[in-house]
């Protein structure tokens, strides 16, 4: 149950039971805790987890994270989609080498077996996309759990115009 008290919210869990002799109930038996710190816990997470999915799927860059055994923790909607369109599903707990293309497989395990063990990588490649090529600037961090390496993060940002203006001006300054 919720109350108010001058604006602040509290929640009481109660356990209401029968109090049974010879097969009569004769009364009832009332217990109640005060599960306030559990109902602001899931209130907090909950809008931790708005917040998170607000930042990973509400932009182009594709987002992921990985954990020591290569297992999916999170994937944003970018690179689900993106993954998608080979008809390749990634989600939460399945092996992320069991899904790249074989031609890249043994790149991206080298670059995830670094960053697990505590490297930072960055770098830009050129990825094709159905019939478009992209130009990424590619992020590989390990994620801690405070010294401890838990999982490494993939970030890749679309470069593709910020490439296409260079390679413009670059063109102009050679006339």
């Amino acid at each position: 149950i919720k109350s108010s008290v001058k604006g602040e919210n509290t929640y009481r869990e109660y356990f209401i039971n029968p109090v049974k002799s010879g097969g009569s109930i004769y009364g009832l038996s009332v217990f109640s805790r005060d599960v306030t710190k559990h109902y602001k816990a899931v209130d907090e997470m909950t809008k931790k987890s708005a917040l998170l999915d607000g930042i990973i799927n509400h932009n182009s860059d594709t987002y992921f994270a990985i954990d020591l055994d290569y297992k999916i923790l999170i994937v944003n909607d970018v690179l689900r989609n993106r993954f998608l369109a080979s008809k390749i599903e990634l989600k939460p707990g399945i092996s992320i080498l069991d899904n790249l293309p074989k031609e890249t497989l043994a790149i991206w395990k080298e670059r995830y077996d670094k960053a697990l063990k505590g490297e930072k990588l960055r770098f830009q490649e050129e990825r094709k996309v159905g019939d478009k090529v992209l130009f990424l600037e590619v992020l590989v961090d390990p994620i801690y759990s405070g010294d401890t390496i838990i999982g490494c993060s993939t970030v890749s940002k679309d470069i593709t115009e910020i490439k296409a203006m260079q390679n413009k001006l670059a063109s102009i300054e050679l006339k």
